[in-house]
């Protein structure tokens, strides 16, 4: 192969890393309005004067937490492999001069 040809299937590949990266970004803020609304609907609805209603809402809370927080430390994980390969990408692409 070309070194143009591989300079082209390079830029394929980080175009559609970006494309991808978008849609997951959309995708999560819509997630994040989903659950922002549902999270106000059940605090709306739950009544704190009932001790079961309250158990259960602080049960929920308690799976709830620790599943978003290591979501949030999965997406970082995978941010920062996704960097590492961005960087291989353009490291064996030619030097460049300027």
């Amino acid at each position: 192969m070309s070194e143009t040809d591989l300079n082209g299937i390079r830029r394929a590949a980080l175009d559609r890393m970006d494309e991808s990266r978008r849609h997951a970004k959309g995708l999560l803020i819509a997630a994040a309005i989903v659950e922002g609304l549902m999270a106000v609907a059940v605090i709306y609805v739950t009544d704190f004067s009932d001790r079961t209603q309250l158990l259960i809402f602080l049960c929920a809370c308690l799976v709830y937490a620790p599943l978003a927080l290591g979501m949030f430390a999965l997406r970082a994980f995978i941010d920062h492999s996704v960097q590492r390969i961005v960087t291989a990408i353009e490291v064996s692409g030619p030097a460049r001069s300027g």
